[in-house]
């Protein structure tokens, strides 16, 4: 509808410019609000979010609670919003939009989904408004107008694109959603009826979600080597903060040091950076984002080994001072393959500084310079004794 059309029929309407980039940016954090609900979110612009849910609805108490609780946390915050779910993702867009149906049933057989699906107009398939109008002309306005007919003539005239389209939406054709963030190897979580506030209430829930963390990282054999914590804020406001490891880690009393020190320097920041609580935090999550492997020690053998003992002290100063300042800040002089005195030593990451330690050593090599021995000292005589000459000792160098 034209804008001239729309003020005559309704003269006290509101008219303000649109600002596509700002838009984009508040879609961009509703989406990163909406993984409260699931790790897989993605953006589906200019007016929509794509969530992959299997799995996680039993979490809310089915997926009608899940569609109501994701209308009703979004009118609170004033948004209007409408959310279906199906087996794909061009299904549930389709639903969401042109349809009073909020679910389709998973599995459905054909003539369920054609129920669901053919009294739709053509739009529910994303098609450009161009090729909507060509198919109106030509008597075809809804999805089962096409689904009835041959394709080829179809086809030939509009292109393969309708009926790819219509095959992704009625499950002939498996597609997926582009999440906004991979899925962390590990993710632990606890939601609360009432939002926590206190600094202290939001380092003990970390705390007691880094013991059930540390259990699944034991399990599988693996330690953390970034850690990732979300706070979810009543109102719909995300505070993030991460923190590295120098080595992989799984000891949840070393995970709530560091966070405590995170936290500690981000209220230290102060202003838009700081840990401001708002209303409360009701969903607060851990996640291990990086993982290595990650051998169980001998406690026999560690408790006598003062090297081990000193590894471990120096491990956790070097994580204590990246929470604080930033993991690639705190580095370390390790020697340099040069013999340029200038360059001699190299500061490099002390998170990694084993790794570089290791790919510094592998480059050495046993060199053992042969001395230049006259002709018949190298070659062997037939009429006596072979001469020798002995070689000087081997000398560890890099070449």
């Amino acid at each position: 509808m034209a804008l001239a059309d729309a003020r005559a029929m309704h003269p006290p309407l509101l008219v303000a410019e649109a600002d596509e980039r700002a838009e984009a940016e508040l879609l961009a954090v509703i989406t990163d609000w909406c993984r409260r609900f699931t790790p897989l979110a993605a953006l589906d612009p200019p007016r929509g979010v794509m969530l992959d849910i299997a799995g996680a609805a039993h979490l809310f108490g089915g997926e009608v609670k899940v569609l109501d609780e994701i209308e009703g946390r979004l009118a609170a915050q004033g948004f209007s919003a409408r959310a279906a779910i199906a087996d794909t993702p061009e299904a549930a867009w389709a639903l969401a939009r042109f349809s009073d149906a909020r679910i389709a049933p998973t599995g459905a057989d054909a003539k369920t989904r054609a129920l669901l699906f053919d009294r739709l107009p053509l739009a529910a398939l994303r098609l450009d408004a161009d090729m909507i109008d060509g198919l109106a002309q030509a008597g075809l306005r809804r999805i089962g107008d096409i689904a009835l007919r041959p394709r080829a003539p179809i086809a030939a005239r509009f292109g393969s694109d309708v009926f790819a389209r219509h095959d992704a939406l009625k499950g002939m054709a498996k597609s997926a959603i582009s999440p906004r963030f991979e899925a962390p190897a590990y993710l632990v979580e606890r939601r609360f009826a009432e939002g926590i506030a206190r600094r202290e209430d939001v380092e003990g829930t970390i705390f007691a979600l880094a013991k059930d963390l540390s259990g699944l990282l034991e399990r599988h054999g693996e330690g953390a080597r970034r850690l990732e914590v979300a706070l979810f804020r009543v109102d719909g406001v995300v505070k993030r903060i991460a923190v590295g490891t120098s080595r992989p880690l799984r000891e949840p009393q070393a995970m709530g040091r560091l966070f405590r020190e995170r936290i500690a320097a981000v209220e230290e920041a102060g202003g838009e950076e700081g840990l401001d609580a708002g209303y409360g935090f009701d969903v607060v999550r851990l996640a291990a984002l990086a993982v290595e492997p990650a051998a169980t020690p001998q406690a026999s053998l560690a408790m006598h080994n003062a090297d081990s003992a000193m590894t471990g002290d120096l491990a956790d100063l070097i994580d204590r001072l990246g929470a604080r300042l930033g993991i690639r800040r705190v580095t370390r002089l390790v020697a340099n393959d040069t013999h340029i005195p200038e360059f001699a030593v190299v500061a490099v990451a002390a998170a990694g500084w084993q790794s570089a330690v290791g790919n510094r050593q592998s480059k050495t090599t046993a060199h053992c310079p042969l001395p230049h021995l006259p002709p018949t000292a190298r070659s062997g005589c037939c009429n006596g004794p072979r001469r020798s000459r002995r070689s000087p000792p081997c000398r560890t160098g890099r070449p």
